[in-house]
């Protein structure tokens, strides 16, 4: 086990792929009994907002993704990486072909979305500055 930014890691292992923040989306285990919220997630694996402790067998757990409206897209088994009280790390073993797709999509419309806010607040960024220099000229013509 190794230590990095007061994560306790379970593997040598870590995640670099790009990660992106789903808004509702969820894990299900124990078929269904336990639901966590997805605080991040990659194609390689998952940060879950969690205190519980989940049951694993070689450190690995199945679970089911799910959408944004609790409905299942299919199964993953996952091995933990990290554990802390309020969160965990999971390195995505397996999954279905449909979550692989679910995954790739939401990290792609996710980053889109973040593009497109960082690209309009740039803009209104850029207006403020232009509206600004041009009260500013106004100002010293009027002088």
């Amino acid at each position: 086990m190794s230590e990095d930014a007061n994560f306790d890691y379970h593997s040598n292992e870590r995640r670099n792929a790009v990660r992106v923040i789903p808004v509702g989306h969820k894990l299900s285990f124990n078929q269904g009994e336990l639901k966590l919220g997805c605080l991040d997630i990659s194609m390689d694996g998952v940060a879950l907002k969690s205190n519980a402790s989940l049951p694993t067998s070689l450190d690995e757990q199945v679970g089911f993704i799910l959408d944004q409206d609790d409905r299942v897209i299919g199964k993953i088994k996952a091995r933990l990486i990290y554990k802390l009280e309020q969160r965990s790390g999971w390195q995505f073993t397996a999954m279905e072909d449909k979550v692989r797709e679910f995954i790739e999509t939401l990290v792609l419309a996710t980053q889109k979305q973040a593009l497109r806010k960082a690209a309009n607040e740039r803009i209104i960024e850029q207006e403020k500055e232009l509206l600004h220099l041009d009260l500013d000229s106004e100002a010293q013509h009027e002088d």
